[in-house]
């Protein structure tokens, strides 16, 4: 996971470590990111993150999910896919 922190991510890390958002926050971006492309993820970030700090964590959630539903309308149904299958 750090992995894609720094490399898709670096923005949410630098937040983390300057302490701009908190740890739940950063897992927010993180978990719910890690469905999109790079490319996604980085627009999610850019659009989010100056808000995150003033958010609580349940409308940061709300609000990545809506953003990464418009950006890849299939997001979603992988994330569940994706649930059912570790479930397993």
């Amino acid at each position: 996971m750090v992995v894609l922190w720094l490399r898709v991510l670096p923005a949410v890390f630098a937040a983390l470590d300057t302490g701009a958002i908190c740890r739940s926050k950063a897992w927010l971006f993180t978990q719910l990111c890690a469905e999109l492309t790079d490319e996604q993820a980085q627009v999610v970030c850019e659009r989010l993150l100056p808000a995150a700090a003033g958010l609580t964590t349940g409308e940061l959630a709300a609000r990545i999910k809506k953003l990464a539903i418009a950006l890849d309308p299939e997001w979603a149904a992988r994330r569940y896919a994706s649930a059912v299958q570790d479930r397993a």
